[in-house]
């Protein structure tokens, strides 16, 4: 579920950029996901690692906008190396070959 909000009269709607951990990988990413593309859902709060919930989403990094205009006008996407198993983000353009795309975040200035 993507939280959205319009800022104004024929204004661009928005959507939070949450900052997460994987903690599987030991790796940070971003999403608009407030459950961090799932993995905040699948922690159990009765299990031994209840902490994990909260370990995952780390909190809002800012706002992306939903649309493309002159204030917004570069695409931001979540990508995953093949090679080094880390997350990255594009600007602009796909993900490096080979690698995976995750997440079409939005649109950025």
């Amino acid at each position: 579920t993507t939280t959205t909000t319009t800022t104004g009269a024929g204004s661009a709607s928005s959507a939070a950029l949450y900052r997460c951990y994987d903690s599987a990988a030991k790796l940070h990413f971003f999403s608009k996901d407030p459950n961090c593309r799932g993995l905040a859902s699948s922690s159990s709060p009765s299990s031994s690692s209840s902490a994990v919930a909260e370990e995952v989403a780390e909190g809002v990094l800012g706002f992306v906008s939903l649309e493309r205009n002159s204030m917004t006008a570069r695409s931001l996407s979540l990508c995953l190396s093949a090679e080094g198993g880390y997350y990255y983000h594009s600007l602009d353009g796909p993900c490096d070959d080979g690698d995976s795309f995750l997440e079409d975040c939005g649109f950025v200035h």
